[in-house]
């Protein structure tokens, strides 16, 4: 795993399905942009938290799978959001959508979720 400045250490992941579970049973923000879905909620303490859920059956190929994780925690990465967990899915037809387009949903995403989380 990767140690540099930009990577996502384990400070900055969610950790366990309980955490998981707790930003899809009350979600403060639901946003949908294709070929992806956020969910995020206000968490009280520590920095924001990223979760990514990318099933095989949205993107059959694991190069698929992977590309859509980097591009994901590229933008949120660089995104200037503050204490909140969140999770972001990959949708169907995800894997046969360009990298353009993958770059402009992740980065409106992470947009919206840092002007509606503040």
């Amino acid at each position: 795993m990767s140690t540099g400045p930009a990577s996502l250490g384990a400070e900055r992941r969610l950790p366990d399905k309980a955490a998981f579970d707790r930003v899809f049973e009350a979600p403060d923000l639901r946003l949908w942009h294709h070929p992806f879905s956020l969910f995020a909620r206000h968490n009280a303490t520590g920095p924001a938290r990223l979760g990514l859920v990318v099933g095989k059956r949205h993107a059959r190929r694991a190069v698929d799978r992977n590309r859509l994780r980097r591009i994901v925690r590229e933008h949120f990465r660089v995104a200037l959001i503050a204490r909140c967990d969140i999770i972001v899915l990959a949708r169907p037809g995800a894997a046969n959508v360009d990298a353009f387009d993958l770059h402009a949903a992740a980065r409106w995403l992470f947009a919206q979720t840092s002007q509606r989380i503040a």
